[in-house]
């Protein structure tokens, strides 16, 4: 079973990482498929994460965002059953 995952992008960062993916032979759906089952594999995020940026900064102090209180909520919200 697959499920769908929609993000948001600068459309100029769309553009430059579909160019990018093209570059490594793969498509933007292989880099994100690739960096899931390599963060699970490793448990984490599989690159060091350092002091955020400006451009970073803002965008986690967006209220652009959903937010849980468990887990096991947050998966419920991202299988489409949150009500049960």
């Amino acid at each position: 079973m697959t499920t769908q995952v929609q993000i948001n992008l600068d459309s100029r960062d769309k553009v430059s990482f579909d160019r990018l993916c093209e570059k490594l032979g793969m498509t933007a759906e292989d880099a994100f498929q690739n960096f899931v089952i390599k963060s699970l594999d490793v448990g984490n995020i599989p690159f060091k994460i350092e002091e955020p940026n400006e451009r970073l900064k803002r965008a986690l102090a967006s209220r652009d965002f959903v937010s849980f209180e468990t887990a096991e909520k947050g998966l419920a919200y991202l299988n489409g059953d949150e009500d049960e």
